[in-house]
């Protein structure tokens, strides 16, 4: 589990190296992680006009934070995107499980961060396979996330429910 997490770790890193400027040719990338970024390979190059990279969020009214991968345009639609990796196929926005949840909960909290000023009102879902296959994209509208954004706030309000402050 510790090598997934680091080398996780470690592509992100070379994919916001990308983003901010560096030619891809010129990115060092780990044996380990030359399956992913062959996986992400197609993708990266329609990512432009990058706002926000490995950004801490708040949103300050409902208390809860995150680390958002990336807030850029694609193919002209401002998303928040969040980059995963697999080892197996998932051709479906739920075998990402609770992804779409995070999605939504990043999306509400930029939108209210007093520290942005963004509107955002897509988001999208990266998968970056390891043997080196297209990588998968979701593409969540508004009104997706905002059917993801109400089980968002269930979640977050039973949570709460069952862990009281002290």
């Amino acid at each position: 589990m510790h090598s997934i997490l680091t080398n996780g770790k470690i592509l992100h890193s070379n994919i916001e190296t990308f983003l901010r400027g560096k030619s891809i040719e010129d990115i060092p990338v780990a044996e380990a992680n030359q399956g992913h970024w062959s996986s992400l390979s197609g993708i990266l190059t329609s990512v432009d006009h990058v706002h926000v990279l490995e950004s801490h969020v708040i949103h300050p009214q409902l208390q809860y934070c995150g680390i958002v991968d990336c807030v850029a345009e694609f193919r002209n639609r401002l998303v928040l995107i969040d980059w995963k990796t697999s080892q197996k196929p998932k051709p479906l926005v739920s075998m990402t499980y609770d992804t779409p949840l995070q999605i939504a909960a990043y999306i509400g909290a930029i939108n209210y961060d007093p520290k942005y000023s963004l509107k955002i009102n897509d988001g999208m879902i990266v998968v970056a396979y390891e043997d080196g296959s297209s990588c998968q994209t979701f593409l969540l509208n508004s009104v997706d996330i905002a059917k993801y954004w109400k089980l968002w706030l269930q979640r977050l309000r039973r949570f709460r429910m069952l862990n009281p402050p002290i």
